[in-house]
């Protein structure tokens, strides 16, 4: 009902927010839960939250995952025997092969026979004790890969191997354990630990080295921190390191609001969160 005393009242006033119009609606890169509707804008903190709560189980996993690798390997490098089974697969490996893996030559080789001579003191053999201790190997890893490189060698007739040849039969051994599609399983693997925890883990764990039970470790470790899976018929694209994305969203370019240099950082976190929290929107501007 009109008031006969003020004929024209002033219209209501607008909402919150100054303008009138209704806020923005949630960008797609943007999950709900961390998205104000009512002031159409990102919840910061929410995100930084999350972000945090991330590398935090990131840390905590990582570190159960090196009690849990370590635990198998024995006390000191030296610890590791070359001690050659008399059955089971490794035997049946040789016997197929027709290798004889030995500490000195034959006076009168057997025919149809290869012989490798592994000096106890050779230091290769030393550097794939360091190394197997370094990463956990049990016995039975560390005698798989003395067969795997003295078959490899064998066959080939060389000496002395290449860090290219030890890095074969290093995924040799995990391509037979891993299985179809191992290949894009480790690259998978690799991507995601780049993504979350930057270039210095990848070499941290060492991962072109890793037994066939660590990628398998690591992989529940991933998707424990919120990774997505692997999956054989769309194994996605590595994700850029964060710490490349930090560098690019610190850039004058970014800060300015160069359009290209914003899309490159938005489209690198959905890459390596996957919907999870993307901690690069809602920074400089």
């Amino acid at each position: 009902m009109a008031d006969p005393a003020n004929p024209n009242p002033p219209p209501n006033p607008p909402p919150a927010g100054g303008s009138g119009n209704p806020p923005p609606p949630r960008p797609e890169h943007i999950p709900e839960k961390f998205w104000d509707a009512t002031a159409g804008a990102p919840r910061v903190d929410d995100l930084a939250k999350s972000y945090t709560n991330l590398e935090s189980a990131f840390r905590k996993g990582k570190e159960s995952y090196e009690a849990e690798r370590l635990k198998g390997r024995p006390e000191k490098p030296d610890g590791y025997a070359v001690a050659l089974p008399k059955e089971g697969p490794i035997a049946e490996a040789l016997s197929k092969a027709k290798l004889q893996i030995v500490d000195k030559a034959p006076d009168t080789p057997e025919a149809g026979v290869n012989y490798f001579v592994l000096d106890p003191k050779d230091p290769l053999l030393g550097f794939w004790r360091e190394h197997a201790h370094k990463n956990g190997l049990s016995q039975d890893d560390f005698t798989a890969g003395v067969v795997q490189f003295a078959t490899a060698q064998a066959a080939r007739g060389k000496a002395m191997p290449s860090d290219d040849q030890l890095r074969e039969v290093a995924g040799r051994l995990r391509n037979e354990a891993l299985g179809e599609n191992a290949g894009k399983r480790f690259d998978h693997v690799v991507g995601q630990v780049k993504a979350i925890a930057g270039d210095q883990a990848v070499a941290d764990l060492d991962l072109e080295f890793a037994s066939p039970k660590a990628i398998e470790a690591i992989e529940k470790l991933l998707t424990r921190a919120g990774a997505p899976a692997f999956s054989a018929e769309a194994a996605p694209a590595a994700a850029p390191a964060i710490d490349e994305l930090k560098k690019l969203q610190a850039s004058e370019a970014y800060i300015k609001g160069d359009p290209e240099t914003r899309r490159k950082v938005e489209e690198g976190y959905r890459k390596a969160y996957q919907g999870e929290a993307q901690p690069g929107f809602g920074g400089k501007r």
